[in-house]
């Protein structure tokens, strides 16, 4: 990826450690959407750690001798609590037919429906959860 985009995402985790940290009500209120649009730029859960260690080195490169142990320990502490908020979050929102409808794709749509026993297939086309709440896709 481009470098502008790394800085981008990079000063978009900072911001929402910060967010996190400060404001919790804030952060949980967003995201539903949050996780959605991780959804659809095709994140997995599996990615959450080692984007947590890129994020931890650049701050510790950052913040050159300022960084110490506390301030490690300070930083990983929200992290952790953080990324487990979203891994949980893409795990329960990642089942195939969130993902299709997410990203708008009508064959797996069909192949998501195909997998659902035929007495719940209005339920899995009318009710999706997304992080415990339910979203109409309608």
């Amino acid at each position: 990826r481009p470098k502008k985009l790394q800085s981008f995402m990079f000063i978009q985790a900072i911001e929402t450690l910060c967010l996190f940290a400060s404001r919790p009500a804030d952060f949980f209120d967003d995201l539903r959407s949050f996780t959605i649009r991780h959804i659809k730029y095709g994140v997995k859960s599996e990615y959450v750690k080692p984007f947590g260690k890129a994020v931890m080195q650049g701050l510790e490169e950052l913040a050159g001798d300022d960084w110490n142990n506390e301030t490690r320990q300070a930083w990983w502490s929200v992290w952790l609590r953080l990324s487990s908020c979203v891994a949980r979050s893409l795990n329960v929102g990642t089942n195939v037919l969130v993902v299709a409808l997410v990203q708008g794709d009508v064959d797996k749509l069909e192949q998501a429906a195909r997998c659902a026993p035929r007495q719940e297939r209005h339920q899995w086309m009318t009710r999706v959860d997304v992080n415990g709440e339910e979203l109409s896709p309608l």
